[in-house]
């Protein structure tokens, strides 16, 4: 995990039992539930920026199961609200990673890693934050993939391109 810790690997992760599951990779350099707040995943709560604070909790369904969505922002408001600036875990009623996005100005234009890179990136990071999706994981594709993200610069909001490396796989368990 150490040289995970030396790349941010996801702008955003969604990953199903049965449904499609996607991973976003970029290099940079970046250190980095069940149903209440004191219950994250322990391996994906590492993930959440120091940085960012809870701003919202939402009951979801994801697959025909419970989930909790959990919306984190800047602690110092940069680019807040929907669709700016967020770090977002989705967490079924079991415990499961379900999905997170990592959306941040600070990933924008930065190099892409290759195709390669980018599995063993997706590989390593569910290893640590999801291992039980793992033995049943099929990747259908790896490319590209851009996002947007609302900004304020100079007082005026503006649209900018997060783009990542997309890993679109199923758990087929």
């Amino acid at each position: 995990m150490n040289a995970l810790r030396h790349i941010t690997l996801l702008s955003a992760i969604t990953v199903y039992a049965t449904a499609p599951s996607t991973v976003l990779a970029q290099n940079q350099l970046k250190e980095s539930t069940s149903m209440t707040a004191n219950t994250i995943a322990p391996s994906l709560s590492q993930w959440i920026p120091q940085t960012h604070k809870e701003t919202s909790r939402l009951s979801v369904t994801i697959d025909g199961e419970p989930a909790e969505l959990v919306r984190y922002e800047r602690i110092d408001e940069r680019n807040a609200g929907l669709g700016g600036e967020h770090f977002s875990t989705v967490i079924a009623a079991n415990g499961r990673l379900k999905g997170f996005a990592n959306m941040s100005l600070d990933l924008v234009g930065l190099p892409l890693p290759d195709r390669s890179r980018t599995e063993q990136i997706a590989r390593a990071f569910l290893q640590e934050a999801a291992p039980d999706l793992l033995p049943r994981m099929e990747i259908s594709w790896i490319e590209p993939h851009d996002e947007p993200i609302q900004i304020t610069r100079n007082g005026h909001i503006e649209t900018v391109t997060l783009t990542g490396m997309k890993v679109k796989a199923r758990n087929l368990g």
